[in-house]
């Protein structure tokens, strides 16, 4: 079983908070979180971090300082010397997501907003553009982030970043909204997608597939309930 854990930041962490749950994360993140220029994309950053570490703790029955992490050749990040558990994270505007479980698996949340169409015809194949184009004025915004976070999880899944070409795979998604695809570099992805409010959407891609169970928090979880953490 594959788990999805969201988090909703409703609100900034003070700097106190923000101080006291950068304890929980490696001093490289740590250093890394410091270079961002602004607060809503270091809290994010570091946010992020902890709903992974949160995830991992609860998954495999682990304390926090028991975490290590290392990355893939291309970057993707993954546990120290422990590939039976994987996971990977996303985050855009105030929403956080991870997913975990005991194979490959890639997530990518976007905020649905206005964008200039001709991304598509840059980034997405020849089938996908057409598909893209084709659909009522109404519908465009929506069907475009559908595909492009389709499109992100799988590259994710495949843990290979922008060495895999977004034009060189296609996604179709039919009336029903039944994810198939061609051009993969292998056979046998799951795909699933939801909206986690009006404005912001996100998909699974997982070589398995399992039944993916939702774990729902707010901030909160962090700043007043981090025993897990010890």
């Amino acid at each position: 079983m594959f788990e999805i854990y969201t988090l909703l930041i409703d609100r900034n962490l003070t700097q106190e908070e923000f101080e006291h749950l950068s304890c929980y994360v490696s001093p490289e993140k740590k250093q890394r979180i410091g270079r961002f220029y602004h607060f809503a994309d270091a809290q994010r950053a570091l946010l992020g971090d902890l709903l992974a570490r949160h995830a991992i703790c609860s998954r495999a029955g682990i304390k926090n300082s028991s975490i290590a992490f290392s990355a893939n050749e291309y970057g993707k990040p993954e546990l120290k010397g422990d590939r039976s558990l994987q996971f990977n994270i996303s985050h855009s505007d105030n929403w956080v997501v991870c997913a975990i479980g005991d194979s490959p698996v890639g997530v990518d949340v976007e905020t649905v907003k206005p964008i200039d169409f001709k991304l598509a015809e840059r980034f997405f194949s020849q089938d996908e553009y057409y598909a893209l184009a084709n659909q009522q004025q109404s519908d465009k915004l929506d069907y475009f982030y559908k595909l492009w976070t389709l499109k992100e999880s799988y590259i994710k899944a495949e843990g290979k970043g922008l060495s895999i070409s977004l034009s060189s795979f296609s996604m179709h998604i039919n009336e029903e909204g039944i994810t198939a695809y061609s051009g993969c570099e292998r056979k046998g992805y799951f795909f699933d997608q939801y909206y986690l409010d009006k404005s912001h959407i996100f998909a699974i891609c997982t070589f398995k597939n399992d039944r993916h169970e939702k774990n729902n928090f707010n901030i909160d979880l962090f700043t007043h309930n981090a025993s897990f953490f010890y």
